[in-house]
């Protein structure tokens, strides 16, 4: 057996050595192989729908916090990156099933090493997803203010990055988004801003939420106009934006332009130059 499992090994290093994990499903129920499998980088993340394949596993010995730190939850490898949270329980979290994510954690997998607060947001249930966001922070104790970035090393601009808030936005989930605003996330205390993607994707169902919990909605309507979003400005006056300061400003600044100055969007121009 150890010798069958060494030429399957030898053979997916031939065919696709940057992908072990296309074949461990392939593998099962073969322990030997999947082991093997395993140690040369597959990833149990994609039985996250499984639990008899995962508990067999389990009961065989394999880690359930073994993770294959060169590819991300969805199975993409970017080049020289790494991913080093628990794939498996992110993808659980995806699916919305709490039944799972409790069964794995009893067997010892780690919801702290884990992206699953972020991965809750890829969940379109409009039931599970907040049902699971709930659970996540009430029962596993995680952060709601966690930066995913602490678990994954990144060269490039990943769409996701941030935290779980930052996600429902890149994600366009309505339902989780409010979950998490209801259970105090902070716009304006995001890593990378929400209210960008909302307003040049755009996202328009995003953003009343945002402002009513506290994201400013000057600094909006302003990148709603720098951008022609008029919707997004719509939403914004609605809400009670400063119209004439936001004016001002972009008065002020083509005013500046105008004169040769060397200015950018994002300039601050002081208050008395604001009106």
């Amino acid at each position: 057996m150890a010798k069958d499992a060494l030429r399957v090994i030898d053979f997916i290093r031939s065919a696709d050595s940057e992908d072990p994990t296309a074949c461990l499903r392939g593998a099962w129920p073969n322990i030997d192989i999947m082991r093997m499998l395993l140690e040369h980088g597959a990833d149990q993340a994609d039985f996250a729908n499984d639990r008899e394949a995962l508990d067999w596993l389990l009961d065989q010995g394999v880690g359930i916090n073994l993770t294959d730190t060169k590819r991300t939850d969805t199975g993409q490898r970017p080049e020289e990156c790494h991913d080093y949270s628990v794939k498996v329980l992110n993808n659980v979290a995806a699916n919305g099933d709490i039944e799972l994510f409790d069964h794995l954690e009893a067997r010892g997998a780690n919801a702290q090493l884990s992206m699953a607060l972020h991965c809750a947001s890829k969940c379109h249930d409009a039931g599970k997803a907040p049902a699971m966001i709930d659970h996540l922070l009430d029962v596993h104790r995680m952060d709601i203010e966690a930066d995913n970035e602490k678990l994954r090393q990144f060269f490039h601009a990943a769409g996701d990055f941030g935290t779980p808030l930052n996600c429902a936005v890149y994600h366009q989930n309505l339902p989780a988004l409010r979950k998490l605003l209801e259970r105090g996330a902070v716009p304006d205390k995001t890593l990378y801003a929400t209210i960008d993607p909302v307003i040049n994707d755009p996202w328009l169902p995003g953003l009343a939420p945002l402002l009513d919990a506290g994201a400013d909605a000057d600094d909006a309507l302003e990148r709603a106009v720098t951008h022609l979003r008029f919707g997004a400005a719509e939403i914004c006056v609605a809400k009670g934006c400063n119209v004439s300061k936001v004016l001002g400003k972009q008065q002020a600044w083509l005013a500046r332009f105008e004169k040769g100055e060397d200015v950018h969007v994002e300039d601050e121009v002081p208050e008395d130059e604001a009106y």
